[in-house]
């Protein structure tokens, strides 16, 4: 059911680090800023250093609640977007 998990998750990370095609961009890890942290002396050059997607957002649990709920999403940029 998760195929990601334990080592697999970091080998897949490490395999898409070392996979890109100049020029074309099909995924976060193609765009210019991610490159540009790629480089010597940035935070993504170090290989061992990953980047997220962070998102959240409050909702009520019910109308009448003054209870809200804050669903936190955390997405691992380095996957490939089926196991994001």
């Amino acid at each position: 059911m998760f195929p990601l998990l334990g080592e697999g998750i970091w080998s897949t990370i490490q395999e898409r680090i070392g996979y890109r095609v100049q020029g074309t961009i099909r995924d976060i890890m193609d765009g210019k800023y991610y490159i540009d942290l790629c480089k010597e002396g940035q935070f993504l050059h170090n290989k061992s250093n990953i980047s997220f997607i962070f998102n959240t957002d409050g909702a009520p649990l019910y109308s009448s609640s003054s209870v809200s709920l804050f669903p936190v999403f955390l997405a691992i940029n380095e996957l490939p977007s089926p196991e994001r």
